[in-house]
């Protein structure tokens, strides 16, 4: 049994807060607290050839591909310009790895990233229509390289701006991007690295890797 938890704003987009209590501030989430407001969400289980002693866990979100190089470049510098500038420093770590991203060959799955948020992009309601509590995963596979600015409008800028959703869901998504919506994901024969949440990076290298969703695993308070 996990004990039930209260997330709080922190962080550089604060999704879990988001996707708990919206846009409340600190003062607001503790003014209407209440033990009665539990609710209990899926995570995210990445285990490889089905076998569960192999299985890593996320709570929100897992990256591979560019989205993992762009956290681990950001992570360099967490103590350095993007503690001293903030958000422009953050942008300009990303924008570098998206001109001159470190795996720009790699194909298929250049960029591929699970969530189970309906705020991933950046912070933004990605227009999925999904959120923490539902048990659904999605998808988003970005096959390969096509150059920074064809990325960063048809991935980055359509993410955050719910235009990928309303793309997906009228079957207009631009070649080479896939999208899918479920609770189980198979993915075969790659060198997978997956970041998980933001914080860890692991690999699974050689195998069948699973990814699905594990209905009601952790209580949150939530508004």
């Amino acid at each position: 049994m996990h004990p039930p938890i209260l997330h709080l704003p922190g962080g550089s987009t604060n999704l879990l807060s988001k996707e708990m209590h919206g846009m409340k501030s600190h003062k607001e989430i503790l003014r209407q607290f209440s033990t009665e407001q539990l609710k209990h969400a899926g995570v995210i289980k990445l285990s490889t050839d089905g076998d569960d002693s192999s299985s890593i866990y996320a709570t929100h979100v897992a990256f591979h591909g560019i989205g993992r190089h762009m956290l681990v470049e950001a992570e360099k510098h967490r103590h350095g310009m993007y503690s001293v500038f903030g958000t422009p420093a953050l942008m300009s770590i990303i924008l570098k790895t998206v001109f001159s991203p470190p795996n720009k060959d790699e194909s298929p799955y250049f960029a591929l990233l699970i969530a189970s948020t309906r705020n991933f992009a950046g912070g933004m309601d990605s227009g999925f229509g999904m959120d923490l509590f539902d048990d659904k995963l999605v998808m988003l596979h970005a096959k390969q390289y096509n150059g920074p600015f064809r990325y960063i409008k048809e991935l980055m800028i359509n993410m955050s701006t719910g235009e990928l959703a309303r793309q997906y869901f009228t079957s207009t998504l631009p070649e080479g991007v896939e999208v899918k919506i479920g609770e189980k994901f198979t993915f075969k024969d790659h060198d997978f690295h997956f970041i998980l949440d933001g914080t860890s990076t692991v690999s699974q290298k050689g195998w069948t890797v699973t990814v699905e969703s594990v209905q009601e695993s952790i209580p949150y308070f939530v508004l």
